[in-house]
Order: structure tokens, then sequence, then C-alpha cells
């Protein structure tokens, strides 16, 4: 997990459940259509391909973050942001999963077994991989790119 080294940059803080900590933000929908969270089932917002963050992603849509101190130096570290904005364009939380590792991230599923993600992986079948309440069992291996 990269990290900066900036006190007002919760990237990389493995104990913080916060976007880009040790929680991961990855929304396919937008304000227009938001997807029911409370129904069985996920629907993805298919406009959203193209406008999401997959890892290590450096843009167009960069990490949202409440606070982005720095962000010509954010950017020259590979791990570009902006700061919310209640109301904007830029009213979201999320940031990609960021990593030294060549090609992609290494992560942590919740049944404890470990995998690699790649950077160029579907955005549908990273969606489904996140999303918990679908009933499908994607294989991330069959999406990387």
């Amino acid at each position: 997990m990269l990290t900066r080294d900036h006190p007002q940059d919760q990237r990389g803080a493995w104990a913080l459940p916060w976007t880009a900590t040790s929680q991961l933000a990855f929304d396919m929908h937008d304000t227009v259509d938001p997807v029911d969270f409370s129904k069985d089932g996920f629907n993805p917002n298919r406009r959203s391909i193209g406008l999401t963050q997959r890892p290590n992603s450096q843009g167009p849509n960069v990490d949202m973050l409440y606070r982005c101190p720095d962000p010509a130096a954010a950017q020259l570290q590979r791990m570009p942001c902006n700061e919310w904005a209640a109301g904007t364009s830029r009213d979201y939380l999320s940031a990609a999963p960021r990593s030294h590792h060549v090609g992609g991230v290494e992560v942590l599923f919740l049944d404890g077994h470990v995998g690699f993600i790649g950077n160029g992986i579907d955005e549908l079948a990273m969606a489904y991989l996140i999303y918990i309440k679908d009933g499908q069992t994607p294989n991330p291996a069959d999406h990387v790119f």
C-alpha cells in the first residue's frame, strides 16, 4: 500500500477504516442514478465505465480526499489527489488501491486468501469483487489485462 509522508494525507494508514487506508472504495454509480444498497444484488451503472479508479490509477479520476496536501508532490509520488467538495462534481470520497508492485496490487480478501489484481482489471469485474451482496464468485484472474 502506498503512503505519503504527510500528516493530513490518510492514504496508506493501515488501521484507519477510511477510503485509501484499510478500506477500498470503488463506485460504479453516479448521483443521478445511485445504486440502492438496501436491496439484494448489484446492478452496476454502466455509465460509470471509464470513470472509476482501477489499481494504481493516474487519472482522469484522482483520489478524492478530505484534504489533498501538496497536490503537485502527490502527483510526482504517483498518488494524485484532489479535495472533496460538497455539492460539486467532487462530492464523493474515493481512492485507488496503490502499490509499488509491477502491474498491479496485492490484495487480501475477506475469506483470508491473498491475490493479485492487475492495473488493467475490467471495471465490472472489480466492482463484483468488492460488492458483497451480489451472490457472485468472480475470478479476478479471468479479468486481468
